[in-house]
Formats: C-alpha cells, structure tokens, sequence
C-alpha cells in the first residue's frame, strides 16, 4: 500500500510539473506549448520503485522509467546517469552531518524530476550535467546549518526546460546556485530559479547566478531568477543574463590562429569543465553531444 501510495503522489507532482510548463510556456514571449508537445502521466504504476541507501562511493546507472528513492548515510561521492528518453522521480536524503558530492548526467529527451533533503549539518555539492532534456526539475530542502552548491550546466539545441529551487527551511542554511549553459542551433530554452526563505530561517545565505549563451540566430532562451522571502534577516543575492558569447574572447583566440567554430567549442568545453567532479566522469559523453 505504501509503494502504490508513493506513485500515485508522484504521478500528480509530475502532471502538477508538467502543468507549471505548460502555463509558463504560454506566458513567454515567443514560445508555444503546442510546440513542444505536452505529457501527462496517466499510469504511475508502469514506473518501477527502487529504494538505496549509499554507505560509499557508487555509480547508479538509471535504465528504466521510475522513481528511485536514496539515502546518502555517510560521506561520499555518488554518480547518477540517467538514460535517454526516461521519466524519472529520483529523491536524495543527506542524513545527519553528511557531506556528499553527487554528479548527475541527464541525456536527450529525459524528464528528470530530483528533490533533495538535507538535514541537520549536511553539505551537498550537487553537479548537474544536462544534455539536451525535454525537462528537468530541481529541489532541495535544507534543514538549519546545512549547505548546498549546485553546479548546473546544459546544452540545449532543440526545446529544454530547466527549473532549480532552493528551500530554506530553518535558519542559518546556505545555498549557492551556479548555472550556466548553451542554447544552439533551433534550440528553445527556459531556464528558471526560484530561492524561497521560509519564516524562521533567519541568519541563511543564498547566491543565484544564471548565464545563458546564444549560438545561432534561431536559438532562444528566457530565464528568471526568483527569489521569495518570508523573513528579512536573510543574505540573498540573484542574477542572470543572456547573451552571446563574448565577441573579443573570440577575436583573440582568432589571434592564435584558432577558427571561431573551434573557439567556440573552446569556450562552451570551459562551462563543463568548471564542474567540481573529475573530468573523465562525463568528458566522452560531453564530447559526443558538443
């Protein structure tokens, strides 16, 4: 009764998620959600449960359509990959005075719903490697002194749909959100952030940041970052932009005699690269995507 109760909850936040998109797409400028091709998930119980908890590093390879439920009871590294074409509700649970560092890799066409829970003195650096994804949603609740980084990086050259949100629960919680990516070709793009500060969660700090390249005439993307505070004794800071890549940056690798094809693909290899996880974890993958 317990499994079937879990998937029918996750069945209504997946179509409550892919209601929000569809409501936030038909409020953007020049975005259709016609265009992109609604989903709604009308058996959860085709979606297989797996349950772990993780003592040590490990890899987790994510084949199937379903919703994977961790707890993270010691400190560790922890790889997540997640295939093509899969709907996946995935939660983390940092126990207690745990420090972890998770990668993620999400492929083409993937629906990724994750949530974090961080309780009491917890830190999680959290890393995510988006490579062209329908959707992918982000949240984590932090519990007093707990502290998440998260990295995000995307690649996007159809239609992607990017939400992170950051939870301050109780007071003295940190959070810091890094994420950057490219919009290519005839790519659409929405990247959103939302920080909420709960009543009671004094002395938190939160730092958004948002950067979003445009190569190609035909691409497009809108981003918003927001921030929602129900008490005043906070830290908070939030930005994002959307540009091209810098013109001068190109002109001097130009100068070395590198191509601007090449220097380009120098630049967005450097947004990926940035992600605190060794690089061999994902460089392959990356490759075949840039």
């Amino acid at each position: 009764m317990a499994l079937k109760k879990d998937l029918e909850n996750l069945s209504k936040d997946l179509n409550s998620f892919f209601s929000y998109y569809e409501q936030r797409i038909d409020s953007s400028s020049h975005l259709n959600f016609s265009t992109f091709g609604g989903i709604k998930l009308d058996n959860p119980y085709s979606l297989e449960f797996f349950e772990k908890k993780v003592e040590d590093d490990e890899e987790i390879e994510v084949y199937h359509d379903g919703y994977y439920n961790i707890t993270i009871t010691k400190s560790c590294n922890l790889f997540l990959d997640i295939r093509k074409e899969l709907i996946s509700k995935i939660d983390i649970n940092l126990e207690d005075d745990v420090v972890a560092k998770v990668l993620l890799v999400g492929e083409r066409d993937s629906f990724i719903d994750i949530s974090t829970f961080l309780s009491r003195n917890s830190k999680l650096d959290f890393s995510e490697l988006i490579l062209e994804p329908r959707y992918f949603y982000f949240q984590s609740n932090l519990e007093r002194n707990s502290k998440i980084d998260l990295y995000g990086r995307y690649l996007s050259k159809h239609n992607c749909f990017i939400y992170n949100e950051v939870n301050h629960l109780e007071e003295e919680s940190k959070s810091m959100l890094d994420v950057k990516g490219v919009c290519k070709e005839k790519g659409r793009t929405i990247n959103d952030g939302n920080v909420k500060v709960y009543y009671g969660a004094k002395s938190s700090i939160s730092d958004q940041n948002m950067l979003n390249y445009l190569i190609g005439e035909e691409s497009s993307v809108e981003s918003e970052p927001m921030l929602e505070i129900y008490d005043n004794r906070v830290e908070c800071s939030h930005s994002s932009s959307i540009s091209n890549i810098d013109k001068y940056l190109i002109t001097y690798l130009n100068s070395r005699g590198i191509e601007t094809h090449v220097a380009e693909k120098m630049v967005i290899e450097g947004l990926f690269y940035q992600l605190p996880f060794p690089i061999y974890k994902y460089e392959t993958l990356l490759k075949k995507y840039l």
